[in-house]
């Protein structure tokens, strides 16, 4: 067998190193983003429990409902721990149950809410960021049109005294707003 000159051989490595890099490297950083995700769902899955909440407009908001509303929300790990169910009761305004989702998909997390206003939201997160975990729109089922009514993001922030505090915005030309909603444990 011949030897290759030491320039062939060495474009040849170079080359091997060149065709591996990306792979690896693509896998390292979907571990990293899975890992946040997973960090997020590890802190929203510390939630398992009853709350009471009272939650309010924030200034410039546009809504018919009142300013401020009182209701229970309990969130339970369902599906061997795989997924958490948050379940909203907010009588003040005539809300009735609501439910929603949270699961973690690769390196995302996906919040699937199902509204008493007839539709399903999907948002989703990339994961913890520092003390919070936003939730963004990606679709849904159930809108009639672009303009239909809908959560279209969600974030929650952990406190430093271990409660917490969500931020729901709701979407829809003319009724734009945020109701903030501070939690405390259910005695």
């Amino acid at each position: 067998m011949k030897k290759l000159p030491i320039t062939v051989t060495m474009l040849l490595a170079v080359l091997a190193v060149l065709l591996v890099a990306p792979a690896v490297s693509g896998r390292t950083g979907s571990q990293a983003t899975a890992s946040s995700a997973t960090q997020a769902f590890e802190r929203l899955r510390s939630l398992a429990g009853a709350w009471t909440f009272r939650d309010s407009l924030e200034q410039g908001s546009v809504s018919a409902r009142p300013l401020t509303v009182t209701g229970t929300v309990s969130y339970a790990l369902v599906s061997n721990g795989t997924t958490i169910q948050e379940t909203v009761n907010g009588p003040d305004h005539d809300t009735a149950e609501m439910i929603s989702m949270i699961r973690v998909d690769g390196d995302r997390l996906v919040l699937d809410h199902y509204c008493s206003a007839g539709n399903q939201p999907r948002l989703v997160s990339r994961g913890l960021e520092g003390n919070q975990v936003r939730f963004v729109f990606e679709s849904g089922t159930g809108l009639a049109s672009s303009g239909t009514g809908h959560i279209h993001a969600a974030t929650f922030t952990f406190l430093p005294a271990g409660g917490f505090e969500s931020h729901w915005t709701w979407l829809e030309p003319g009724n734009t707003h945020t109701a903030v909603r501070q939690h405390a444990v259910t005695p």
